[in-house]
């Protein structure tokens, strides 16, 4: 009976000190959450700008802010 519980204990400890070495996915989302964000919010930015500047006829500046807004998007995906 002792071995049992010696048995037990040991497979606990393995698996406990084994589950913190592993990194899940989570952790990985968690990682790249605020670079995500970041190029979602920019992209939104620059995609705002190139309106503006379409409503002013400005049409050079606003197709570089759309391509700006396009890869900012562009490296969200990825």
């Amino acid at each position: 009976m002792n071995k049992k519980i010696i048995i037990v204990i040991i497979v606990l400890l393995a698996t406990v000190s084994v589950s913190g070495c592993i990194k899940t996915p989570m952790d990985n989302i968690n990682n790249i959450i605020p670079s995500l964000s970041q190029n979602i919010e920019i992209g939104d930015a620059n995609y705002n700008e190139a309106v503006t500047y379409l409503n002013l006829h400005n049409y050079n500046l606003a197709e570089e802010k759309v391509q700006t807004s396009s890869n900012n998007f562009l490296e969200a995906k990825k």
